[in-house]
């Protein structure tokens, strides 16, 4: 939920990739990166903060992601699909 807060909030995101859905939830909303290596999360911390075009990108597609993918209508929708079916 977290991450998806983040991205309404237009936050890029510095996640795991090997992290369960947390590719799926993130997609072209942030950088995905090994967890366990301090230079990369370091590394991806400063290209944030240093590349003012990617942190709009990024920002730009959270934004989008969760408009798309995570609505209260987007999300009701789906419930009802699966309802409608069983």
């Amino acid at each position: 939920m977290v991450l998806v807060e983040a991205m309404n909030y237009g936050l890029p995101i510095v996640a795991g990739k090997s992290s369960g859905a947390v590719p799926w939830v993130v997609k072209e909303a942030g950088i995905m990166i090994n967890l366990s290596d301090i230079d990369e999360i370091s590394d991806a911390l400063e290209e944030l903060l240093t590349n003012e075009d990617l942190y709009n990108k990024l920002s730009a597609n959270g934004k989008k992601n969760v408009a798309d993918r995570f609505s209260l209508d987007f999300v009701a929708k789906k419930y009802m699909e699966l309802y409608e079916k069983n």
